[in-house]
């Protein structure tokens, strides 16, 4: 059983989930959405002041040693987890580039497979429908790939059910 875990989370949740994957090797896959990997990159960018002063303390030139240690993209060597990554374009709360920065990184390692999605027009949460499928289904697709050993696909819709969509029996 605990050698099929996943880790997903999003906001201070993949914030939490990429330092776990820098601290075990436990999680067979891991979905990270919207967080910060790099404190001292986002540090006039994103809107986590206050997350800051009580996670880190102090600024990136007075504490630059806690910025690092904090910042998961800095142990991204360490990480052996497959690692799927999602962000909105224009989320200004943690910026996209956090989440491509330490897929870049994880790339450039090449010691685990990793993916970045990127949603238009979304911010920090997704709101639009059609990007709330896709990355439900691509988040299980991975978690079910990496964790389950599943090449998952989604169930797709019959054309008998949308033809009588409003009927009820």
């Amino acid at each position: 059983m605990f050698d099929k875990m996943a880790v997903r989370g999003w906001s201070y949740g993949g914030i939490l989930g990429g330092t776990t994957i820098t601290k075990t090797d436990r999680f067979k896959a891991a979905s990270l959405g919207a967080g910060v990997f790099d404190w001292t990159s986002e540090y006039a960018m994103g809107f986590n002041h206050d997350v800051r002063l009580w996670y880190i303390g102090g600024e990136p030139w007075t504490n630059a040693e806690e910025y690092r240690n904090r910042s998961a993209a800095m142990h991204a060597d360490k990480v052996s987890t497959p690692t799927l990554f999602l962000h909105g374009s224009s989320d200004r709360v943690d910026t996209p580039q956090q989440s491509l920065i330490f897929f870049t990184y994880l790339k450039d390692i090449g010691e685990v497979d990793t993916r970045y999605i990127e949603f238009k027009r979304e911010g920090h949460g997704i709101r639009e429908p059609r990007n709330q499928r896709v990355r439900d289904v691509e988040e299980i697709r991975w978690i079910q790939k990496y964790a389950r050993g599943i090449e998952w696909e989604p169930w797709e819709r019959d054309e008998k059910e949308d033809e009588n969509s409003d009927e009820k029996e």
